[in-house]
């Protein structure tokens, strides 16, 4: 099973080294130009889309022209791009065989660096292209950091909190803060800069309740000082708990984008967990991306470009010594049906936890919940899915890509009434 889902994330990625050559050679460059002897520049560059996939672009300039092609090197595929160059502002446009534009590309260009954005024909999809030249080409491994949530722990003002924060870009931070009650939960935001300093602010309801300022102090260690929480300038230390790393695959064609986040874990029985049950899904990428090439008649047109699009990356909401709790979402474009795949995993048992294992089978638990639902103005309310959370256990549908989710959390006062004695959740119940 671990064999062949490697093997698709190989086939995924093209199968190949990522060793990349020119996106075009000079003869193909100058072949652009109606006078090639007025080109005063050939420039070559390596760089990340969206920070996770891999792109070259190949340019010429005669002195106000610029040309070249640009190079997606998993799938081989070229596009041709056109425009103009003016001091460091670019302006370039992709264009098909008919001469059509199916995308532009606008920033800026130095010698060393280009970073712009990219949108389709029509301005409704769009990403960020950072590329360097070969002599900056080492900047990559630094514009492409490592992904990842961890997990901390620390205490402050004689309230010990638990941490979640995400890593998927370059230098911003999300997740979330919880007291040990599960009580007070805090939505967070931040950023890490180069030098491992690291500033975090902390919301409640959207409203900032406090800051913190600190540094990574090697890789299981922030210390800092933090404002707001009822203190001002207060010490805090934040010592990992556990990490996942996650690890990036990602594909680009014409038509096709595909961008995966799977989790790499020192726990390797979460991690097989994880992977097990996203398996189905990446095989239906993989067979859809196998259907998105074009016929050698066909001339890929401006709304092809992108038009296939899919993204599976996991979203972890709730981490203690022993549970992992989240969710998987899975989505594309051409069946237009969001998949949402749960997962509330005991790490010392290494087993799913079910609701079955949590409720009292003594208990109509469904008349019981029609009933808290009724009481909080939520009647009807239906859930496919839950989550353990800090506070309790959140029940929720499908997501909704204008509305978002329907969600309702119980707190765990409630909840225990209807557990069992040996519930898997009993630690997460406060009995005071």
């Amino acid at each position: 099973m671990k064999k062949l889902y490697f093997f698709i994330l190989w086939f995924l990625i093209g199968g190949v080294p990522l060793i990349y050559g020119q996106a075009a050679s000079h003869e193909e460059l100058q072949s652009l130009f109606e006078d090639s002897s007025s080109i005063q520049w050939f420039r070559d560059y390596k760089g990340l889309i969206n920070n996770i996939e891999n792109v070259d672009i190949s340019l010429a300039f005669d002195g106000r022209n610029c040309k070249g092609y640009v190079l997606f090197p998993k799938s081989g595929t070229t596009i041709e791009l056109s425009g103009n160059i003016r001091g460091n502002r670019l302006d370039l446009r992709e264009l098909n065989e008919e001469g059509l534009i199916t995308a532009y590309l606008t920033g800026s260009i130095t010698p060393g660096m280009i970073q712009a954005d990219w949108e389709n024909y029509n301005h409704t999809i769009g990403c960020k292209y950072v590329l360097f030249s070969e002599k900056e080409s080492k900047k990559i491994a630094g514009a492409s950091k490592k992904k990842w949530v961890k997990w901390y722990i620390g205490e402050i003002a004689h309230e010990k909190l638990r941490l979640i924060l995400f890593h998927k870009q370059t230098t911003e931070l999300s997740g979330f803060c919880f007291n040990e009650t599960g009580s007070k939960m805090y939505t967070v935001t931040g950023k890490i800069n180069d030098d491992n300093s690291v500033f975090i602010n902390f919301y409640l309801d959207q409203t900032e309740m406090a800051r913190f300022d600190g540094k990574f102090k090697g890789s299981s260690l922030i210390k800092g000082t933090t404002t707001g929480i009822g203190v001002v300038n207060e010490p805090l230390q934040l010592e990992l708990e556990n990490e996942i790393y996650l690890t990036e695959t990602s594909y680009q064609n014409f038509r096709t984008s595909i961008e995966i986040l799977t989790p790499n874990s020192r726990d390797k029985d979460f991690e097989k967990y994880i992977n097990d049950k996203i398996q189905p899904y990446l095989e239906a990428v993989n067979q859809k991306k196998d259907k998105s090439g074009f016929s050698e008649s066909d001339i890929p047109q401006p709304a092809d470009r992108l038009s296939q699009r899919a993204y599976i990356y996991p979203d972890i909401r709730f981490v203690s010594k022993d549970l992992i709790c989240g969710n998987i979402l899975y989505t594309n474009t051409w069946d237009k049906n969001d998949k949402t795949i749960p997962f509330n995993y005991d790490s010392k048992k290494e087993v799913e936890i079910q609701l079955d294992d949590i409720w009292n089978p003594k208990i109509n638990i469904r008349d019981s919940l029609d009933h808290y639902f009724n009481s909080i103005n939520k009647s009807g309310f239906s859930f496919k899915y839950f989550n353990l959370t800090p506070q309790g256990i959140r029940f929720y549908d499908d997501l909704n890509p204008l509305f978002g989710r329907n969600d309702v959390t119980i707190p765990y006062a409630i909840i225990k009434r209807w557990t069992k004695r040996k519930s898997p959740i009993k630690n997460l119940i406060n009995e005071d």
